[in-house]
């Protein structure tokens, strides 16, 4: 079975490198963090949807930056899904890569069981990310 990462590009705003960049970094964290044959889908899209797909699945009526839904059965080849609104990443005066690479990181944490509702947990998932993050040259988000 071989690990894909599938994007699907919501929003025409989504600069092909912002794509390669998503892309890159997944196979890249996925290596690092030792997962194999598990596949990947993001969806690259718009603040609208995420405020609907936030909303639907989450019960939370505003939008947000990153979504993560992992499929909770291991044994599947899925390891789960990732949306991105175009702009959360375009937003403020951030280096768009390297937000994209972070939400990226983000959100593939998430999938993998990483969590940020204590203290503890968020301190570990921001050393992670960051690990991750400068590894591949990007700036860590946090500093």
């Amino acid at each position: 079975m071989k690990k894909t990462i599938s994007i699907v590009i919501a929003d025409e705003r989504w600069e092909p490198f912002l794509e390669r960049t998503v892309r890159s970094v997944l196979r890249y964290a996925c290596a690092a963090l030792s997962v194999s044959h598990r596949s990947v889908s993001v969806l690259l899209t718009h603040q609208e949807e995420m405020h609907a797909l936030n909303k639907q699945f989450r019960g939370k009526d505003a939008t947000t930056n990153v979504l993560a839904f992992p499929v909770a059965d291991g044994a599947d080849p899925m390891l789960g899904d990732i949306a991105i609104s175009y702009e959360h990443v375009c937003s403020g005066p951030v280096d768009i890569k390297n937000c994209v690479a972070h939400l990226t990181v983000h959100a593939l944490l998430h999938l993998l069981g990483y969590d940020h509702e204590c203290d503890d947990e968020a301190a570990l998932m921001e050393k992670k990310e960051t690990q991750l993050l400068q590894a591949m040259g990007f700036s860590d988000p946090y500093a």
